[in-house]
């Protein structure tokens, strides 16, 4: 292992949950974003990566009022540090910014997959809906009987799990989870003709079943093109 990639294993990841402060805020935002050109977002974006913070995916909901990103942020930076710069840079007034550390020993594949997903260049044309999911338990006790069960299973049983819901056209791109275990998000997309209702129905038999409450919202993929790059649609 390389000294940079032992160093990134200090690095930590975060879900910020970004909730405009109203709908004139939300379309204000999305209207300087806009007009942005391409070397004002490059240079934004060199900057916070030279203070230590990495942006691996911008994920907005069909719901303009409602934003996602996942954000890495090296070692000796805190979540602290991490809200200056949203507030400063990023969300300005116009949002509320809820930042979530992602539990890294309940998903250690989860960095080196959004580090993979930026190497990403072709475009995949795709008939696909995309969601990020916001599982809620229902009590402590329910989060700890999901992790135990997600603990025992072996590898042939997710493998076999994974080729049941892609051949029925569903497919888990993220598993999200959180230092809070009672909050877990998940980034599934699915086929043509499939529905929220379908999906809904995967979860509450195969996933979450009675343990958790499910909040699917679906991400505007035309809001940012670059997540069709970084998705890579499998249907």
């Amino acid at each position: 292992m390389s000294n940079t990639e032992t160093k990134d294993l200090q690095n930590k990841v975060f879900i910020v949950e970004h909730h405009a402060t109203s709908d004139a805020s939300a379309k204000n935002w999305w209207g300087e974003i806009a007009a942005k050109k391409p070397e004002e977002m490059e240079a934004m974006t060199q900057k916070a990566n030279e203070a230590g913070f990495f942006n691996h995916l911008f994920v907005p909901t069909t719901v303009s009022t409602k934003v996602f990103c996942l954000w890495e942020i090296e070692a000796g930076k805190n979540v602290k540090d991490l809200q200056n710069l949203l507030n400063a840079e990023i969300s300005l007034d116009a949002f509320i910014d809820v930042p979530l550390e992602v539990n890294a020993q309940a998903n250690p594949a989860l960095l080196p997959q959004l580090k993979a997903m930026n190497g990403k260049n072709e475009v995949v044309s795709s008939d696909s809906k995309f969601y990020m999911v916001e599982h809620h338990a229902k009590s402590d006790a329910s989060a700890q009987k999901f992790f135990q069960k997600l603990a025992s299973m072996k590898d042939e049983e997710w493998s076999a799990q994974k080729e049941k819901d892609n051949a029925t056209g569903f497919n888990n791109h993220l598993f999200i989870p959180t230092i809070n275990s009672c909050k877990i998000f998940c980034l599934w997309e699915i086929s043509a003709g499939k529905s929220i209702k379908d999906l809904q129905d995967l979860l509450n038999t195969d996933y979450t079943k009675d343990d958790f409450t499910d909040v699917i919202m679906e991400i505007n993929m035309q809001a940012n093109p670059q997540l069709s790059k970084q998705l890579q649609p499998l249907f």
